[in-house]
This record gives structure tokens, sequence and C-alpha cells, in this order.
């Protein structure tokens, strides 16, 4: 989250993500896609773990989130951005996981929120994820 925006920095490993990135399917038809849960790469799935790195960038006052399909499926981009833009790190991982759980998350919670400082331009306030 760069105010005043979210910004999504990575992708799903799942089939229905595969599909929209073919083109044969929107983002809007993949969020009611019934193998929207078969996942294409997990930990644990495979003897060798791959994974993606993306690197980036950190301004002060950025908001990183780190977060499972269990909230994004049922928390909009603009709810959980004015969460973490009104926010401190800890308030805002209870308050979306609280969201998602009062909305029925179809699948698990789990996030972490982490904030760049906005004087040193150091992440500040990492917090246990909540599970």
């Amino acid at each position: 989250f760069r105010r005043p925006r979210l910004e999504q920095l990575t992708r799903d490993h799942s089939y229905v993500q595969e599909l929209v990135d073919a083109g044969a399917l929107s983002p809007e038809e993949a969020q009611r896609h019934p193998m929207g849960n078969v996942v294409t790469r997990a930990v644990g799935a495979h003897e060798t773990l791959e994974v993606d790195a993306h690197p980036v960038i950190t301004r002060p006052g950025d908001v990183l989130l780190l977060c499972t399909d269990g909230l994004s499926k049922v928390v909009s981009d603009d709810e959980i951005a004015q969460v973490l833009a009104t926010r401190r790190p800890a308030e805002a991982t209870r308050e979306l996981v609280n969201l998602a759980l009062l909305r029925g998350a179809p699948d698990n919670v789990s996030l972490v929120v982490v904030r760049v400082d906005a004087d040193t331009g150091t992440v500040t306030q990492p917090v246990t994820p909540v599970v």
C-alpha cells in the first residue's frame, strides 16, 4: 500500500490464475470459478521448492501486506486500503482478520502487515502473523 492505493505485487499460483494469465477468464470470472482453490505450487508439495522473488523498492510510509486469499476473497481492496491507511500494523492485522472471519472466510486467513518508517525508511512494527 502506497498512499492512496493498494497494488498487488505478486500473483497466485493457482489453476484459475493460469486461466486468467492465458486470457481464458477475466479477473471477475476468476473470483467465482469453482476451481479457485486448486493451487499449482505449494510448500511441501514437491521435493524442491520453487520461489518467486519480487524485489520491491520501498518508500517511507509504505505498508506491505502478505496475505492468503482467505482475506482477499472476502475483503475488498478498497476496504483493505482503508484499514492500512488508518491503523498501525498490529491493529490492521487484527482488524483485517476479524473482518474476514465475520464475513465467513471460505479459506484460512493468514496475514502479516509491516510499515516502512516515515522517518528512517526502515521496516517497523513487524507483528507475528495471525492465523
